[in-house]
C-alpha cells in the first residue's frame, strides 16, 4: 500500500473493463471509487430542491446526458470533501471536465501521486465484450462484468450474490453510437492527458488479471 495519498483516473472505451479495475484497485490500494454514477444519486438526493440539480435531473431521467460544466462542479465538489485516496470510474468523459478536473487533483494530491491511465482496446473489441457482457440486476450494487474466457460461465455477481443478466440497451447499433460519442467526446480528454504528458496506456485486451496487473504496475 502506497503511504502518500493518490489518485487514479481510467479511461478508455466502453467495454475496456474500467469498473472492474477500478473495484480492483480499490481492493488492492485502499481507494474510494468514484463514478459518476455515485456523485449524480449524491447530488440528486441532497440537493433536490436546488434549480441546478432540478433542471439535471430532467435532462438524466430522459436519458440525455449533465452538461461538462457541470459534472465537472460536482466532481470537484465531491472530492473536496474526502480526505483519502480515489480512484475514478467515469469521469473526465469530456475535454472540460479533463481541463478542470486535472489541475485540481494535481494540486490536491500532487502530480507524482497522480496516475491517469488509459485502458486500450479495439472498437471490435468494445461491441463483442459489450453485447456479451452481464450486469448485477442488484439496484444497489449493478457491477459490470466485462466478457471473458474467465467470465463468460458466471451466472452470479462476485460482490453480492446476486443473478448476473443482460442489459437491453447493449446490442450492436448502440454499442456503435457509444463508441461515436467515446471517439467525438472522450479522445479529445485522452489527446489533453497525452499533451501534458501524464496519460499512461495499458493494453486492455488481456485477461482481467493480466490488465490488473500492468495497471498495478504503472503505479507502483
Amino acid at each position: 500500500m502506497k503511504k502518500n495519498k493518490i489518485a487514479i483516473i481510467l479511461i478508455g472505451p466502453p467495454g475496456a473493463g474500467k469498473g472492474t479495475q477500478a473495484d480492483l484497485l480499490a481492493d488492492k490500494f485502499d481507494l474510494e471509487v468514484v463514478a459518476s454514477s455515485k456523485i449524480i444519486r449524491k447530488n440528486f438526493k441532497e440537493k433536490s430542491n436546488d434549480p441546478e440539480v432540478k433542471k439535471a435531473k430532467i435532462l438524466y431521467d430522459k436519458g440525455e446526458l449533465i452538461s461538462p460544466e457541470t459534472m465537472a462542479r460536482w466532481t470537484i465538489d465531491y472530492i473536496n470533501k474526502i480526505k483519502h485516496s480515489v480512484v475514478f470510474d467515469g469521469t473526465a468523459r469530456t475535454l472540460y471536465e479533463a481541463k478542470e478536473i486535472y489541475p485540481f487533483l494535481a494540486k490536491k494530491f500532487g502530480k507524482k501521486n497522480l496516475y491517469i491511465i488509459l485502458l486500450d482496446i479495439a472498437p471490435r473489441t468494445t461491441i463483442y465484450r459489450n453485447t456479451h457482457r452481464k450486469v448485477c440486476e442488484n439496484e444497489k450494487c449493478r457491477q459490470s462484468i466485462v466478457y471473458n474466457d474467465e467470465t463468460k460461465k458466471w451466472k452470479f455477481c462476485p460482490l453480492c450474490g446476486a443473478k448476473l443478466i443482460m442489459r437491453k440497451d447493449d446490442n450492436r447499433e448502440i454499442i456503435k453510437e457509444r463508441l461515436k460519442v467515446y471517439k467525438r467526446d472522450t479522445l479529445p480528454a485522452v489527446k489533453f492527458f497525452k499533451k501534458k504528458g501524464v496519460l499512461q496506456k495499458v493494453d486492455g485486451e488481456p485477461s482481467v488479471a493480466e490488465v490488473f496487473a500492468s495497471v498495478v504496475s504503472v503505479i507502483e
